[in-house]
């Protein structure tokens, strides 16, 4: 004689029912999570903004400030830059 157990914990219902309650729980889980870290972005992002928006201006104040300083800074960077690129280039 076979023995069914007719247990509601047991039955199909209740293992669909109790694992249908696991994946809403998971999904809110995961929705409160990209949430947070959605936030967590975006002020990031304000914080990063504003100091490059600072950077900005102390960059055009020193600038403004020392013209022909600033002309010769450019200059002699190009030329490092243009010489590292030429060097790499006949490596090649």
């Amino acid at each position: 004689m076979t023995n069914y157990n007719k247990s509601p914990d047991m039955s199909a219902n209740g293992m669909a029912q109790s694992l249908s309650e696991k994946a809403q729980n998971m999904t809110k889980s995961l929705e409160s999570a990209a949430h947070n870290f959605g936030s967590d972005v975006g002020k990031a992002a304000h914080s990063v903004s504003e100091k490059t928006s600072d950077f900005a201006k102390t960059s055009r104040g020193y600038i403004e400030e020392n013209p022909i300083q600033s002309v010769a800074i450019a200059a002699a960077a190009g030329l490092v830059i243009g010489s590292l690129l030429t060097m790499i280039s006949r490596k090649s």
